[in-house]
């Protein structure tokens, strides 16, 4: 099997596919936003108002790798605040 940049081959088929991860795993409480799923292509969750994944961070970025998997997220759920904050963005 050989990778380029953004496609892996397979010599004995000599076949080349672009490099996709597929859809990502869904994050509660969040809308996701995405445009391509093929490699080096990234996808945000931002977390409905009155949420946040740690204080203050209200957004998340993955990118998809070259062995077709995203990168990890250090999080899968929004959490509720407790506060109210002027700076959350409203989805």
């Amino acid at each position: 099997m050989q990778k380029g940049s953004s496609y892996t081959c397979q010599n004995t088929l000599f076949y080349c596919a672009a490099i996709d991860c597929g859809p990502p795993d869904g994050v509660d409480n969040a809308v996701v936003s995405i445009t391509s799923t093929t490699y080096n292509s990234s996808v945000t969750f931002q977390c409905f108002s009155g949420y946040w994944f740690h204080r203050g961070v209200y957004a998340i970025t993955s990118t998809c790798r070259d062995d077709g998997l995203w990168t990890a997220l250090d999080v899968d759920a929004c959490k509720r605040t407790s506060v109210h904050d002027s700076d959350h963005p409203l989805l």
